[in-house]
């Protein structure tokens, strides 16, 4: 429906097709380019070269954000929340590197970086660059910041564990992380372990923090990007004010950034085409339809990384620790329907935590699942231990409606073979309270993954499998599946990473757990059009906020 990255929707322009050539590179604002337009009509072409003139930044204004939920604590090392990682990377904080619309690694606070053996890494990091309280920031803050999250036992300690020392460190909060040496004020050198080849892709969310300032973070946060914190005014908005002193000349061009908060997605969009908000970065497929027709408007259809999943707690539930009552959640899972009329056929159907973009997405592996049948449902639900059906909970978000619009669409199918489901449908607060306390059955979640295939196991099976910390909270006994992930994270030849990947991929879907995969998400963001720099916005939800301008 939707087949570019980007469109801005409109009427279809027939008889005439425009064939548009330009050169690759980067234009300057402010300048001219020439197009090259090839105009085809019956047995004619005519090529005409435009002049197209590139608008220079306009400076000022308010970019208005909405989010789905609010941030009640601004420590970075809290979450992996979307609406966080949004503020955190390209606003209020820099991050070593970050990825680009094309999901090409891009450099942000280091400069360059060098790969000096597999389990080695040297970052230079870029001079010039000031915390908003105006300090210089140097590789020292690097290491206190890795060091501060390994101690606290942040959500990023599981990225950072595998340097030399972390584990020591972890233990006796009073000992320095070994593995981390700061060479000179702008270079540091990492050491791992052991052979880690995913760990570089993996760091990427982790922000540079300011040491002076920690014991504030969670009220009054302070880091090095193009926008200073101001105000949070709870369960309405986050207010956030250009830095003069940012590192890129002449950046940011906002004044100010405001992330409104707006639980529910209509609402959302009638914020947003009443022009009380300039863009959402969370936009469900059904919902990009209404822009159709709509020229003030601009939406992103980037390529997906996102996942959709519903988690499963086995230790607290035992019907789900049977094989054969999973299968039959499996089964009765209409992939084909959910993908047409909730996600307007711009998903792909996926049985395996590695999305078909990644090089270790195995078809043939993920082909192997589990097509829609009530009949072979109803003969895994015979042979498991409650032949007769079951009673289930399936936690939706009230701020997703494709999360609900799932669970109707598996129900229709589990009333047919004796499986009642109760859809409890949450607010994003109360939903996160049962994410995180482990405090469900069936759970619906998303997430975008950085380009490697080890992350959509270390993100979400890690916690989850036998042999890791929190795998009592899950309790999913496999592990097998643990040492293959291990195997895979730590061995160079892709060949040879592609047999555990392939191993894994077999083992998630005969298993069907610890976590149910539906598809890909549809990753879609919508902005107004005289917001600029929106073409930033990538399958990470990531946007370049330094970028952005609006039409005054």
């Amino acid at each position: 429906m939707f087949p570019n990255k980007r469109f801005i929707v409109g009427g279809l322009f027939a008889l005439v097709i425009l064939a548009l050539t330009a050169c690759a590179t980067q234009v300057p604002s402010g300048t001219t380019q020439i197009v090259q337009q090839t105009v085809v009509v019956p047995q004619t072409a005519v090529v005409r070269e435009t002049v197209i003139a590139t608008p220079a930044p306009a400076a000022g204004g308010t970019f208005r954000l909405a989010i789905p939920s609010d941030i009640t604590d601004f420590d970075p090392g809290l979450t992996t929340l979307v609406e966080f990682q949004t503020m955190k990377m390209g606003g209020l904080w820099n991050t070593l590197y970050t990825w680009d619309e094309n999901l090409q690694m891009k450099p942000d606070l280091a400069e360059s970086w060098e790969v000096v053996d597999p389990q080695t890494v040297i970052f230079h990091i870029r001079p010039g660059v000031k915390f908003h309280t105006g300090r210089e920031l140097t590789a020292q803050d690097v290491k206190w910041t890795f060091e501060w999250m390994i101690k606290e036992g942040k959500v990023y300690a599981r990225e950072l564990g595998s340097i030399v020392g972390a584990a020591e460190a972890a233990k006796d909060k009073s000992l320095d992380v070994t593995g981390i040496e700061v060479l000179d004020d702008h270079t540091i050198q990492v050491k791992l372990t052991a052979p880690n080849v995913p760990w570089l892709s993996s760091i990427y969310p982790i922000p540079i923090l300011d040491k002076e300032t920690i014991a504030d973070i969670s009220t009054k946060p302070v880091g090095t990007g193009p926008f200073k914190f101001k105000e949070w005014i709870p369960n309405d908005r986050v207010v956030l004010e250009r830095f003069d002193d940012y590192w890129e000349e002449g950046k940011p061009y906002l004044d100010r950034v405001e992330l409104r908060v707006i639980p529910n997605q209509a609402t959302a969009i009638a914020n947003l085409k009443a022009g009380e908000v300039d863009a959402m970065l969370i936009l469900d497929a059904s919902q990009a339809a209404t822009f159709t027709g709509n020229r003030d408007f601009q939406v992103e259809n980037v390529p997906s990384t996102d996942l959709i999943m519903v988690h499963t707690v086995i230790d607290s539930n035992p019907v789900l620790q049977d094989v054969h009552a999973r299968r039959a959640l499996a089964y009765c899972l209409d992939k084909d329907t959910i993908n047409r009329t909730v996600f307007f056929g711009l998903g792909q159907e996926q049985w395996s935590p590695i999305p078909s973009s990644f090089w270790a997405f195995n078809p043939e592996i993920d082909a192997q699942g589990y097509p829609f049948s009530v009949e072979k449902a109803k003969e895994e639900l015979a042979q498991s231990k409650t032949p007769d059906g079951f009673d289930i909970t399936y936690t939706a978000n009230a701020g997703i409606q494709a999360s609900q619009d799932v669970g109707a669409i598996w129900k229709s199918c589990l009333d047919q073979i004796g499986i009642n489901m109760n859809i409890e449908v949450l607010e994003s607060a109360a939903w996160l309270e049962k994410w995180f306390g482990y405090d469900y059955q069936l759970l619906y979640n998303s997430g975008p993954l950085p380009p490697d295939p080890q992350r959509g196991f270390t993100t979400f099976f890690t916690p989850q499998v036998e042999g890791t910390p929190r795998y009592a909270k899950v309790g999913w006994k496999n592990p097998a599946m643990y040492e293959l992930m291990i195997k895979a994270a730590t061995t160079v030849d892709q060949a040879e990473r592609q047999k555990y990947y392939d191993e894994l991929q077999k083992m998630t879907i005969e298993e069907v757990a610890p976590i149910i995969y539906i598809q890909q998400n549809p990753t879609l963001g919508v902005a107004s059009s005289k917001v600029h720099g929106f073409d930033s916005f990538n399958s990470l939800r990531l946007l370049d906020w330094s970028n952005l301008w609006l039409d005054q």
